[in-house]
């Protein structure tokens, strides 16, 4: 390197933490308000799964759909717990293969629960390879249209169909997921010409993936709450589908109001997303 494109990238880098330690001081404590709300949420479910266990003579071991669902549960909520950790520690496209990871698991749920899918539930019990894409989506396919179906049937108008928006999601992960190329030149820096792993982007960027981090966890809260409303006793399924799913989405709602995070207001504030 010559000693004036040494100079260059001197002045640029330097140029480049100014900006972001201006971003820093507004952005900083809103990421952080975000994270404490996506941490007490999923340290709360966590806490409602694990008291099943301890608290009753409920076994996970069992070869039935309600101990197959609160192990799915389980499992969804230490890949959430591991997100966000790795959402506070500065990562960002990092965090994609958890997400994924999670995303599968919450898919499944519905499904495992429906005793009218038997395929899922067979090829799940005896471990077979059966979550790939096309059998994840026709199975999906095919419970909401029975879901639909049953709606009609009750005078209610069902709501649209996921598994498109499922498709995108899938493939949109997978570039992360996956060493491809297009996904791994988001973290080079060519100005400064460094590969930046999460922690070292800047807290625009990192700000962004937080934001994308209370879809996630929304989503958990969701799916995992509809499971441990399920498992309680029948009189206190409403108390608790109110009492902790719906004020935990309510808190989420909020912090995005008071202090947003979504990308477009990252831009306008950063600038740019690198």
């Amino acid at each position: 390197m010559t000693p004036e494109a040494h100079d260059y990238l001197a002045r640029e880098a330097g140029a480049r933490v100014e900006i972001d330690k201006d971003n820093q001081q507004v952005l900083a404590p809103r990421v952080d308000l975000h994270l404490q709300v996506q941490e007490a949420l999923i340290a709360q479910m966590a806490d409602h799964v694990a008291k099943l266990v301890e608290e009753t003579d409920f076994d996970p071991a069992a070869e039935n759909r309600a101990a197959a669902a609160w192990l799915l549960a389980a499992r969804a909520m230490a890949l959430a717990r591991a997100l966000t950790t790795l959402l506070r520690a500065g990562f960002c496209t990092e965090v994609e293969p958890i997400a994924r990871a999670l995303s599968e698991v919450l898919r499944l749920i519905p499904l495992i629960l429906d005793p009218k899918e038997e395929k899922v539930w067979d090829e799940w019990c005896s471990e077979k390879d059966w979550s790939r894409p096309k059998s994840l989506t026709r199975a999906e396919i095919e419970h909401q249209n029975r879901e639909a179906a049953a709606m009609v049937k009750r005078g209610y108008k069902p709501p649209g169909r996921t598994h498109e928006e499922n498709k995108s999601e899938y493939e949109a992960s997978s570039k992360h997921v996956h060493p491809q190329r297009e996904a791994i030149l988001e973290s080079w820096d060519e100005r400064g010409r460094r590969f930046l792993p999460g922690p070292e982007r800047s807290v625009v960027t990192q700000a962004v993936w937080v934001h994308f981090g209370d879809q996630w966890i929304k989503d958990a809260c969701v799916t995992c709450g509809m499971v441990m409303t399920r498992l309680q006793p029948p009189q206190e399924r409403g108390a608790f589908w109110e009492g902790v799913v719906e004020t935990g989405l309510e808190k989420l709602a909020k912090v995005e109001q008071v202090a947003p995070l979504d990308p477009q207001h990252m831009q306008d504030v950063g600038g740019s997303l690198t």
